[in-house]
């Protein structure tokens, strides 16, 4: 089976100014209850990627629900789905990454909630920080963001 191009230069992506107090988040922690769990999903498919495989039951339903952009539950629980896979699986390229967390981005700077952003894009999926992160640079200081991240921020 071929294996899918993967483009390893970064995108250039603007930093937006006045973003001096990004947040983030150490590694094994998790969002508090009210924050929009941001994850790497496929189109189309019920996988649950593996961003969530240390969630509870409730948050895995919300995951199992949700292939692109935001969701709520019925108990008020929030979650917000980038597709980083087609419906057949295969890696997005990261032109078309840039397209969905844009409007990720967008959907931050419009809807006033806090956003806590797994490392969506790489591990089994393929890209690494260094090409995944700057993507991320126009988000708001309403976004939590993964601790290795934050050397691909400036």
């Amino acid at each position: 089976m071929n294996q899918p191009f993967i483009n390893t230069q970064p995108i250039e992506t603007p930093v937006i100014e006045g973003v001096t107090d990004r947040k983030y988040y150490r590694d094994r922690e998790f969002p508090e209850i009210g924050h929009v769990f941001v994850f790497g999903s496929a189109l189309g498919d019920a996988q649950i990627m593996r961003a969530s495989q240390a969630l509870t039951k409730k948050q895995e339903n919300i995951v199992l629900a949700n292939h692109e952009g935001y969701f709520r539950d019925e108990l008020g629980n929030h979650s917000y789905a980038i597709p980083v896979m087609n419906k057949s699986l295969h890696l997005l390229s990261l032109e078309e990454l840039r397209i969905y967390i844009a409007n990720f981005v967008g959907f931050t700077k419009i809807n006033e909630l806090t956003y806590f952003v797994t490392e969506i894009g790489y591990s089994a999926v393929g890209y690494n920080a260094a090409l995944i992160a700057p993507l991320f640079r126009a988000c708001g200081e309403n976004v939590i963001l993964p601790d290795a991240w934050r050397q691909y921020m400036n």
